[in-house]
């Protein structure tokens, strides 16, 4: 997999944890983002757009100088200036094609790196962190991270400092010209500096307002197109439909509050740049009557006036563009950001996983400070190649050993080691090549049943493949799919049966070969017929692997090396099967007489 990332790019789990802002992030980041790249864009961008705008009025003054004076030789003098004016504006557009070309390939690459960078940073955090938040919206949050960090940067380095080279050098040829135009020109920006200083915290507040409820949108419509089957079951389109339209109200609101505040802001500008613009045609007609101001001054001034203006509004604007992408951009990274709870060591080393000895030490965990203790002082022998069962009603600690095993979460207290090595001291990936999982619900990617299955060995052949699904009894249904191994499952594998998707997991740990097999009730939702062919699968695929099996259904652990029973995160009793039977005041004994249809009953958490 790693060849498919560029050379460059780190695999270390650090990435956005430590700057705490998101400009810290870009700061950190910006040469191997955007590089050289985006500083030549910039400048293009620049000399570009602000030599387009600036060159309009002296070009206008050129012209008219030409037509208005008389020349003994006029086609000579024409053909100077109109091949001035080609020249000029045919370098500007030269400097405009390269800006588009650099700026596209700068695009590209850095959004791509961004995203690669995100993601990657989300598959360092743990699974609480993943699980506290909506999957849609971490989506959203990484979306808008890479595209609104370009935009930031791009408003920054092209927008605003083309306006500001523009304003700047406008400024000085009207200075030039007429010392009282440029007078009222500075009086103008000085009122809206001011007007912008006094209301523009309005408006940035009212977006931010607004962009919230753009983001619980977001969340609100992936929730329920993600529950679309329980919609469907408990008839609740019209429940979900006024949820929606609540938030929407919401929205509503917060965006009218966002557009009047913007008109609020707009308006006495408008006015007022009206005013001005008739003072300085005023003052033009005066100096051109009074023989100050040539006819090609004139016009100058009208082209250099419209410079300037469109030079300020756009500073304005894009100033406020500016906060309010600032502000979605925060508002998304502080969202994403958290400190990664679950990571290596420095210079940590591989899993040394030969015989896959397992030892849990004095275990203490709890998922979190307010929740109550799931494993209390838990301590487990497994020795290799041992198969353990593990039983216990719901809330007991089951699926948390699994967790803690594959180092999803961290013990608050004790030590888990493999083949004698404290696992939170080895690097995770390889403690995780070393451990094959088939859970309770197989989630699958929405890629080809061939990309899952080697998704745990990329190296796999195509006959190594179909050996593995033949192993799990998962061949036969593959081959009678339409495109046979080539079949998209769906989202989550939804096209496939529940006991399907069981088999391509099975087929999928077989194929990564590790040395530990860990099983989550992986056949408590499957009927009978199913189970059997589950349960011969994984029994093919367990021999010489330490096995872990977590289950409700007691018949399928009744060759199980030993069987542990859990409660309240202790172990109350343990032995084989026929030994724990022979207790028939025991826990597991009453668990085995009191089953229906092969299920524990349930306590809730």
């Amino acid at each position: 997999m790693a060849k498919f990332i560029p050379e460059t790019f780190p695999l270390e789990c650090s990435l956005i944890e430590n700057p705490k802002t998101i400009f810290g992030y870009i700061r950190k980041n910006f040469w191997k983002f955007f590089g050289w790249g985006f500083i030549i864009s910039s400048l293009l961008y620049i000399i570009s757009r602000a030599g387009f705008s600036l060159f309009m009025p002296i070009q206008m003054k050129m012209l008219t100088n030409l037509l208005d004076s008389p020349h003994d030789n006029f086609w000579h003098a024409a053909a100077i200036v109109l091949g001035i004016v080609l020249v000029v504006n045919m370098i500007f557009e030269i400097a405009w094609i390269m800006q588009h070309y650099v700026w596209q390939r700068v695009r590209a690459k850095a959004r791509s790196l961004l995203t690669l960078d995100l993601i990657n940073y989300l598959h360092c955090q743990s699974m609480g962190f993943i699980n506290d938040k909506m999957l849609g919206k971490l989506n959203q949050q990484v979306n808008n991270i890479a595209v609104a960090s370009l935009n930031l940067l791009n408003q920054i380095f092209g927008n605003i400092a083309m306006n500001l080279v523009t304003l700047v050098v406008a400024m000085g040829l009207v200075m030039g010209l007429h010392w009282s135009i440029a007078v009222i020109l500075a009086a103008e920006m000085l009122v809206r500096l001011i007007w912008f200083r006094i209301n523009f915290k309005n408006i940035v507040l009212t977006h931010k307002r607004n962009a919230a409820m753009i983001s619980q949108i977001h969340g609100t419509t992936t929730d329920t197109i993600g529950g679309s089957m329980n919609v469907r079951a408990f008839s609740g389109r019209e429940k979900e439909l006024g949820l929606l339209s609540r938030v929407l109200a919401r929205f509503r609101m917060r965006y009218y509050a966002h557009m009047y505040a913007n008109r609020k802001f707009w308006a006495p500008l408008a006015v007022l740049e009206a005013l001005v613009f008739s003072s300085v045609m005023f003052l033009c007609v005066m100096y051109f009557r009074g023989g100050e101001m040539s006819l090609g001054a004139v016009v100058f001034m009208v082209g250099a006036y419209a410079s300037i203006n469109g030079a300020v509004w756009n500073l304005l604007e894009k100033s406020i563009e500016l906060f309010e992408t600032g502000t979605e951009l925060m508002q998304s990274y502080n969202e994403m950001n958290g400190k990664i709870s679950i990571k290596d060591k420095t210079d940590a080393p591989a899993l040394r996983a030969a015989r896959g000895a397992i030892e849990f030490e004095n275990v203490d965990f709890k998922y979190d400070r307010k929740s109550q203790p799931v494993l209390k002082n838990f301590n487990l022998s497994v020795g290799a190649g041992e198969h353990i069962g593990i039983v216990g009603i719901s809330g007991s600690g089951k699926t948390t050993i699994i967790k803690l095993l594959m180092r999803l979460y961290d013990t608050n207290d004790g030590d888990i080691k493999i083949d004698g090595q404290n696992i939170e001291k080895v690097s995770l990936d390889s403690l995780r090549r070393s451990i094959a999982f088939i859970p309770q619900d197989t989630a699958l990617f929405n890629r080809t049943i061939l990309e899952n299955l080697r998704y745990a060995c990329d190296k796999a052949t195509f006959a190594q493949v179909a050996q593995a699904a033949k192993f799990a009894g998962a061949h036969e249904f593959i081959t009678q799919q339409a495109c046979g191994y080539d079949t998209v499952v769906g989202d989550r594998g939804v096209k496939l049966s529940g006991g399907q998707r069981q088999r391509i997991a099975i087929a999928r740990a077989f194929l990564q070969s590790a040395p530990i097999l860990l099983v989550d009730e992986a056949t408590s939702a499957l009927d009978s017929q199913t189970e059997e062919i589950i349960q011969r699968s994984i029994t093919k695929i367990s021999k010489g692997k330490t096995m872990l099996v977590v289950a409700h259904r007691l018949s399928t652990l009744m060759q199980m090396d030993r069987i542990i029973v859990l409660e309240d995160g202790k172990i109350v009793e343990m032995g084989t099967h026929s030994q724990l039977l022979k207790k028939p005041r025991g826990k597991y004994a009453r668990m085995w007489k009191n089953q229906s249809c092969g299920f524990i009953g349930q306590k809730s958490n």
